[in-house]
């Protein structure tokens, strides 16, 4: 199915435990004494609608925001130039999902090392039962954290796939260098600064002009020097 020229992703199916979360989160509500009747029938009332936001929620971005909202054809108006905005985005992208698996693994032993606590906590004092009460909303607390960073880890795969999927799209539509990056530069910041000095005449942006002119004007007096030196080249030879 597609709109607006926009391929609909499907949603893939989560773990169990993502999609249970707020099955699980009503639970932990429930097990304290936060909520009179009243307020939780009502919370419970809505779980499968509860369950349903935090399933379908916008995490990251939609494919729509990256292909026209970050994609632009004023900041990035050849296809090169879309090519290798995709690559530094999809590069940020997987630096973070790989961070976010280096924390992964540091809350997994936190949450052990709270469990082997809680363990610890032998004696049936007022004390230990308070300590044990503050331990167990720790391990509930970091339980909680650790299937959020599921699902972050869930949405930053569909994004990274999505900048997969249009790096495949620039290519096929013409042909430049995938290794260099500078080689599309030159043209690319001179259509850009052109469309922002159109744009901001348009828009009375008068900073946004004078920035864009005084670099477009750099590029020109380069490309009369660069003129001028060859053509007293062929002069002299």
């Amino acid at each position: 199915m597609e709109q607006h020229g926009v391929q609909q992703v499907e949603v893939e199916i989560l773990p169990n435990e993502i999609i249970n979360y707020s099955a699980s989160g009503i639970e932990k509500i429930n097990e304290v004494d936060l909520l009179v009747k009243k307020d939780f029938d009502i919370i419970k009332n809505m779980s499968e609608s509860l369950e349903h936001t935090y399933r379908v929620k916008q995490i990251w971005r939609t494919e729509c925001e990256m292909r026209y909202a970050v994609l632009d054809d004023t900041n990035f108006p050849t296809t090169s130039s879309k090519y290798w905005q995709i690559v530094r985005e999809q590069d940020v992208f997987f630096t973070a999902l790989v961070e976010l698996s280096i924390d992964y693994q540091k809350a997994q032993g936190e949450l052990e090392l709270l469990e082997i606590e809680y363990d610890e906590i032998k004696n049936n004092t007022k004390k230990s039962q308070a300590q044990r009460k503050i331990k167990d909303a720790d391990i509930k607390r970091q339980k909680f954290a650790i299937t959020n960073m599921k699902l972050h880890a869930h949405d930053r795969v569909r994004e990274l796939a999505l900048w997969e999927k249009f790096k495949q799209e620039m290519v096929n539509k013409e042909d430049f260098d995938v290794n260099d990056v500078n080689k599309h530069q030159y043209e690319t910041f001179k259509l850009k600064w052109e469309k922002q000095m159109q744009l901001a005449q348009q828009a009375g942006k008068s900073d946004l002009y004078r920035n864009a002119k005084q670099n477009l004007d750099t590029l020109r007096n380069q490309e009369e020097l660069d003129f001028n030196i060859s053509q007293n080249s062929k002069k002299i030879s």
